[in-house]
């Protein structure tokens, strides 16, 4: 099991590589997708702190599709432009997708 604790002192980028790393340590101990996909929402979920929803949506036929998360519950599709979907400028996250 990947421990959630996440020492006080790190740094930002520091929290972050720690994350990455225990990221990368779940990937490599599964092969599926899809449990993968989960852990990594519970595993942030519970490591990000003052959240109340961590997940994804899927992009299937022209609409997002809930996906993995953990949290609340959520809306089980949102058509493009509606919902809490809004098209803005794209994020670029250090580390997201190093472990994918």
């Amino acid at each position: 099991m990947i421990p959630v604790e996440i020492p006080a002192n790190l740094t930002k980028d520091e929290r972050y590589r720690l994350i990455s790393a225990r990221l990368a340590a779940l990937a490599a101990a599964e092969r599926d997708p899809l449990a993968n996909l989960c852990n990594f929402m519970a595993y942030l979920y519970w490591t990000v702190g003052d959240v109340n929803w961590v997940g994804l949506y899927l992009l299937r036929g022209g609409e997002l599709v809930l996906g993995p998360f953990a949290g609340k519950p959520a809306c089980s599709r949102l058509a493009p432009g509606k919902g809490v979907w809004k098209p803005r400028k794209a994020k670029s996250v250090p580390y997201c997708f190093s472990v994918l």
